[in-house]
């Protein structure tokens, strides 16, 4: 598995990747300066409030906020100017008037990733901890081949094949734009890879994803 063991100051305006680049931002949602509601639309903040505990909330409102800043400095536009647009399950993309800037955004536990690329791209990161149900959710999500040389693992085991192998479904699945329970309709090309101790993530395309040395790692 690929291990990320630098990561960059990023510069205030990063050039969008070209063809066979890739982009990792990693950053934290607990930072003082993580949350600017004030960056946020209508619709941000009420999605932030359905949420069902503060700590949630508060995330999700840093990760939002977060992707605004990040792309803000791609595009040379204000933060809160962004206009996105959303697919049949969600995942969001910049509204045509923007120029085109291919993204996907995860966070949990506390921390995020965007990933920026020249095409559709997906994005998955997962800390190291057990995972409820994760036994069922192994047999329902994962191909047959998988979930038969997983099955009978320890569970200590069971448990990092089982991230290995989510974010690696998650990710494929947020590229084609659908949820997690619904069947891949497309072939693609996933890694995985570790960007901090404790913690597996991975990337997927409908490209071949540009080797290692094509990627930029920022941390903002």
């Amino acid at each position: 598995m690929l291990m990320i063991t630098s990561w960059e100051p990023p510069p205030l305006s990063p050039p969008a990747p070209g063809p066979g680049e890739l982009h990792l931002w990693w950053f934290g949602l607990d930072d003082a300066d993580a949350v600017d509601e004030a960056r946020l639309t209508p619709d941000e903040r009420v999605r932030a409030e359905r949420l069902r505990d503060q700590t949630s909330r508060r995330h999700f409102s840093a990760a939002r906020n977060r992707l605004r800043q990040i792309l803000g400095r791609y595009l040379s536009t204000p933060p809160e100017s962004l206009v996105f647009r959303y697919g049949a399950q969600g995942k969001p993309a910049l509204d045509p008037r923007h120029p085109a800037l291919e993204f996907n955004l995860s966070h949990a536990a506390g921390a995020g990733m965007l990933v920026v690329a020249n095409g559709a791209i997906g994005v998955d990161i997962e800390p190291l901890q057990p995972r409820k149900n994760s036994r069922a959710i192994a047999r329902r999500v994962f191909d047959e081949r998988i979930y038969a040389r997983i099955a009978n693992l320890p569970q200590p085991e069971f448990d990092v094949q089982f991230i290995h192998h989510w974010t690696h479904f998650e990710a494929r699945s947020k590229c084609g734009g659908g949820g997690v329970f619904r069947p891949l309709a497309e072939r693609m090309n996933a890694l995985n890879f570790t960007p901090a101790p404790g913690w597996i993530g991975a990337v997927a395309s409908r490209d071949p994803l540009p080797e290692a040395t094509r990627w930029k790692t920022y941390h903002l």
